[in-house]
């Protein structure tokens, strides 16, 4: 999903929100767009008021079943508002993977993101929240979450901020393992 791009592609204000996902072992529930939603958070002109309309912060909702099974698991990715317009914005996330697990009677949600949230106790930035929260704010019947280590890798040049997360809920006694391919503060030189 492409917010923005006004200007051109990839050329500010723009975002993309997209699922990579193996074929061979995955597909998308539903017919059609039937269990996906997608939307954009914030306008990236801060100095006007535009209403609701926003251009900037890309989510995608989709709820997909593993090939050969019934299990169902909605899948969200997501690039979060900034921290002064969390609160006023997350509900749109929040209403979109709600809507997706009651059509797809699903319990399992699994969110891919750049939170824009940091470390519950990094200061002397108060923004941050712990993986826990941040999913009860967009599925408040998440239960017990599994989630990446907490790391910085968020915004190049530097590495100053633990944004990035993979965060699941409805899968007891679960755990993640972290892995950085390219070193917690490298990048490969394709990217931005």
């Amino acid at each position: 999903h492409v917010c923005g791009g006004e200007a051109g592609y990839g050329v500010f204000p723009f975002d993309s929100a997209t699922l990579v996902y193996d074929k061979t072992r995955w597909e998308p529930a539903g017919q059609g767009d039937s269990l996906q939603r997608v939307g954009c958070f914030e306008h990236a002109d801060y100095s006007e008021v535009r209403g609701n309309e926003t251009n900037y912060r890309a989510f995608l909702v989709q709820a997909m079943r593993r090939r050969g099974s019934s299990e169902v698991v909605v899948a969200a990715v997501s690039h979060y508002p900034h921290t002064e317009r969390y609160g006023g914005e997350i509900g749109a996330l929040r209403v979109a993977v709600q809507e997706v697990v009651e059509k797809a009677l699903a319990r399992k949600v699994i969110v891919m993101a750049d939170t824009n949230n940091d470390k519950p106790s990094r200061l002397p930035w108060p923004s941050g929240r712990s993986s826990q929260a941040l999913m009860d704010d967009i599925y408040p019947d998440a239960g017990e979450v599994a989630s990446t280590e907490l790391l910085t890798t968020c915004c190049a040049w530097r590495y100053l901020f633990a944004y990035d997360r993979a965060i699941a809920a409805g899968f007891p006694g679960a755990s993640m393992e972290t892995v950085l391919p390219f070193g917690e503060h490298g990048h490969p030189p394709f990217a931005a």
